[in-house]
């Protein structure tokens, strides 16, 4: 089985100096692919390859497991030398290379750096080796990912993908399909290749010397040539109107999570001078995390976009049901996760647990000052001895003697809908008792779950696909006052997801704020010692922290 860690503790960009000190000595003059296609050419017998290739990969202390594996398979016969047709396909190869940065991927990373050897057999086995190694780096990094998931965010659960590159790129070589298997690594979702698509056309406009800043009072022209950058709605215009160009203002405030009321005000002129760097950063961290992803979507699912603060129901990739939400506070321990689930029930009028941290921050203050301040919200303990009273001005612990739940009703916490879908983060989709929330632009008010404006139409659609259509059943369920659980025929997927770019219908880019502050370290590590664009007065957070076994409102 091949070993991936193995295989990147190599590193991307080592070259083949290694592998000429165990067959020969480097001479540490690196040479161009033209000097390595000469000395392919000029070689007297394929065997002057196989063998420098077969003693390299078997040679004491070897760690390269998966490329040892890859050309054991072929008796450690070169597979970009000795022949016309194995030129064209290292050509075809060098090619895709070359385009890596298409994709977001650094340019750095798949760079070619062969070293001149003493012999034309050792020459074309050091380039044959170099050139498979990047071609599996490529391949890995383009269909899982460039970063182990796990090791950018802690408050991260997505489901294990076994993808195996080298046999992959075997099959696709028996197949004589190596053409088409390099044009389908990448993700196929429509929202994936859109962004690519956005990355050629920031990148031209970084090319082209980006925007200039705008100041507080900018003249007409002056607007209209910033937002046609972005808007290709206005684009199209030659001469916009002032009420087109309000319009486009509009957009613009809404594509940045600004409110569209179209005035020109320091929000919205922070907004329109953020380099067309840090834009371009923001799509490649957004690329990186659509890598992470399970390679095919369901045909239903929720989708709640933090950033953007709202939800979706998809159907065969149409949105059927949006709304806003409120999300986790950026604050440790409170931040909504990045997770791929399933729900498998709706809860109608659920109780509340609530989480030892939770109480304690907020409940426990008001506790030492009225002995009777959980009967006034509908609130229990559970496992305290009856008729004792308990002296919360005591208590000094991290964790309480008692657990604390609120029944369901008017002022519960969920509100009277949740989606049961177990977590390690015990964070759930439901509903609120303070609708008001829903008003505000920066919606990051919860500990972590999603409150959902909508939870009734998302829950009716969710039953209404189960076998027995239970849809009808809920309004009864809530009718009743009691806490009722109404199963999912089939387990609906949810995704909670970190989407800070997203191309939108038009062809415009939405940029959402970075709310927890994701898309810096995650492009630290894609591109260690880039310099990142930044934004003055940008919140940062101080990462994601300890969760209690319990329901997080």
């Amino acid at each position: 089985m091949a070993v991936i860690s193995q295989f990147r503790a190599l590193g991307r960009n080592v070259g083949i100096c290694a592998l000429a000190l165990v067959i020969s000595g480097c001479t540490g003059q690196p040479s161009d692919s033209d000097s390595v296609t000469r000395s392919v050419v000029e070689m007297p017998r394929p065997a002057a390859t196989q063998y420098p290739i077969r003693d390299w990969l078997t040679a004491a202390g070897a760690t390269d497991t998966e490329l040892a594996e890859f050309y054991a398979a072929r008796e450690y016969h070169p597979l970009w030398t000795g022949s016309a047709a194995a030129r064209r396909l290292a050509a075809v190869v060098r090619h895709v290379l070359a385009q890596a940065y298409k994709q977001g991927l650094p340019e750095a990373a798949y760079t070619l750096s062969v070293r001149s050897e003493r012999t034309a057999g050792q020459q074309a086995a050091a380039a044959d080796l170099q050139l498979t190694r990047s071609l599996l780096a490529y391949i890995h990094d383009l269909r899982l990912g460039r970063l182990v998931p796990s090791k950018v965010y802690r408050d991260l659960e997505l489901p294990p993908r076994h993808f195996e590159p080298a046999a992959a790129l075997t099959k696709a070589l028996a197949a004589g399909d190596l053409n088409g298997f390099l044009k389908h690594l990448s993700p196929r979702e429509a929202q994936y290749q859109a962004l690519v698509r956005a990355l050629a056309r920031y990148r031209r406009i970084a090319a082209n010397g980006g925007w200039p800043a705008l100041g507080e009072d900018p003249l007409h022209a002056q607007l209209a040539v910033r937002l046609a950058l972005e808007d290709p709605a206005l684009a199209r215009l030659r001469h916009p109107s002032a009420a087109a160009l309000a319009e486009a203002l509009r957009r613009f405030q809404a594509r940045h999570g600004l409110k569209p009321d179209g005035v020109f005000g320091p929000q919205t002129v922070q907004a329109l001078n953020v380099p067309v760097e840090k834009r371009i950063g923001e799509i490649e961290a957004n690329l990186e995390r659509w890598r992470w992803l399970p390679r095919h979507l369901p045909d239903r699912y929720i989708l709640v976009n933090v950033p953007a603060q709202r939800a979706a129901l998809l159907e065969n990739g149409r949105i059927k049901l949006m709304s806003k939400v409120v999300i986790g506070r950026d604050r440790a321990g409170d931040t909504t996760p990045i997770l791929l689930t399933n729900a498998d029930a709706i809860v109608a009028n659920p109780v509340w647990t609530i989480p030892d941290d939770i109480a304690i921050a907020g409940l426990l203050p008001h506790l030492r000052r009225d002995p009777n301040y959980l009967r006034s919200r509908h609130m229990v303990l559970v496992g305290a001895p009856p008729n004792m009273p308990i002296d919360w001005a005591e208590f000094r612990g991290k964790q309480l003697p008692y657990q604390i739940i609120q029944l369901p009703g008017p002022g519960n916490a969920l509100g009277n809908i949740m989606f049961d879908m177990p977590n390690r983060f015990d964070v759930y989709l439901h509903g609120t008792s303070d609708a008001a929330l829903f008003d505000l632009a920066n919606r990051a008010r919860s500990h972590g779950c999603v409150r959902v404006q909508k939870i009734f139409e998302f829950a009716y659609l969710a039953l209404e696909g189960t076998a027995n259509n239970q849809a009808q059943t809920l309004r009864a369920a809530l009718a009743s006052g009691k806490t009722q659980r109404l199963t999912l025929s089939h387990a609906l997927p949810l995704y909670l997801l970190y989407w800070t770019a997203q191309v939108e219908a038009g062809g415009a880019v939405a940029f959402w704020p970075d709310r927890y502050d994701r898309d810096r370290p995650l492009l630290a590590m894609l591109a260690p010692g880039r310099k990142l664009a930044s934004v003055p007065n940008e919140p940062s957070s101080p990462g994601p922290g300890r969760r209690e076994a319990a329901m997080r409102s």
